[in-house]
């Protein structure tokens, strides 16, 4: 089955992205995908790189702290319907949400830090954060 990366990712800039995921209470589907840019919008090469994942309620405590999370290579399916194959050239990362999912519905900041070989740390998106809206279930 191939991965599903939310509105806009690959077609749109950084800064242009609606940087918004949704997800139910509980749910532990889809996984989030998110492809790392440089500042001209080209894909950053994660070959050799470690990625976690962090998300805080808004105006909240954090939920999750640098939990692992992947470079993902294999397939994408865009917003459009296109999918495509990814490696680790392509710039794409993957968080799998814990068992359970997250229980609180409500808005969250989200943020990936990719770790480069040498220990460099490089967090996603370096300004501001991606916004993840986990919506309630009704049972």
């Amino acid at each position: 089955m191939a991965a599903t990366a939310w509105p806009g990712a690959a077609a749109k800039t950084e800064w242009e992205r609606d940087m918004t995921f949704y997800i139910k209470q509980g749910n532990t589907a889809p996984a989030l995908l998110r492809q790392m840019l440089d500042d001209t919008g080209a894909p950053v090469n994660l070959t050799g790189a470690t990625v976690d994942f962090s998300l805080a309620k808004v105006a909240g405590p954090v939920v999750l702290s640098r939990v692992a999370a992947a470079v993902w290579s294999g397939p994408v399916t865009l917003a459009d319907g296109t999918t495509i194959t990814v490696t680790p050239v392509d710039g794409w990362m993957r968080f799998v949400w814990p068992s359970g999912g997250i229980v609180d519905a409500g808005d969250y900041h989200a943020e990936f830090n990719a770790t480069w070989p040498g220990g460099a740390l490089e967090t996603v998106p370096n300004s501001g954060y991606e916004l993840v809206h986990v919506g309630k279930k009704l049972a």
